[in-house]
């Protein structure tokens, strides 16, 4: 009997978390250089509250490292946003437009911008000059600066956690046994 209500708990317990509608996150893996090679490169991840928005309020979590290139080494964090829209279709298929502050990098200013869009953006480092692809760049205190660009951003959708998928295996492995035991 003991057995019985544990697995019931269990499976209430692994339902509960899959089908709690209080948070759905949207986790996404970055990237730009990975094959067809770029000029530059970097990696990270981002992690959207909402299907689509235009706000850092409806993201949970946001970090990107440019490896090479213009302005790099730099890390860029979600403080460092300055302007963000997306939409997640129903195939998980992610469209980005997201623009950095120029942060401090040494003694000068860089920037990124991470995009999948077609069409001509605003470089986060001067704002008078517009390019496609994504981009990272940096100004010095005279203005003068230097930009990677063309980069080819690609959003992939991020594995579950281990610890999620465990708690689901415990929860159907408890309903599983709780219908063999109904059956007996």
């Amino acid at each position: 009997m003991l057995f019985r209500t544990t697995a019931i708990g269990a499976a209430a317990l692994a339902l509960a978390q899959f089908a709690s509608p209080a948070r759905a996150d949207f986790i996404f893996n970055l990237a730009v250089g990975l094959p067809p090679t770029t000029s530059w490169s970097g990696s990270g991840s981002i992690d959207f509250k909402t299907a689509s928005g235009t706000s850092t309020a409806d993201l949970a979590a946001f970090s990107f490292h440019v490896a090479n290139g213009a302005g790099s080494p730099q890390d860029y964090a979600l403080t460092d946003i300055a302007t963000i829209s997306w939409s997640i279709d129903s195939s998980d298929n992610l469209t980005l437009l997201l623009s950095s502050n120029s942060i401090t990098f040494g003694s000068f200013q860089s920037g990124v911008l991470l995009t999948n869009e077609s069409g001509s953006h605003v470089f986060p480092c001067d704002p008078t000059i517009f390019g496609s692809g994504s981009l990272t760049c940096f100004q010095d205190s005279s203005g003068f600066g230097g930009t990677t660009s063309d980069g080819v951003l690609t959003a992939t959708p991020a594995a579950p956690e281990p610890a999620s998928l465990a708690l689901l295996a415990v929860g159907l492995t408890g309903l599983g046994m709780m219908l063999r035991t109904r059956r007996t």
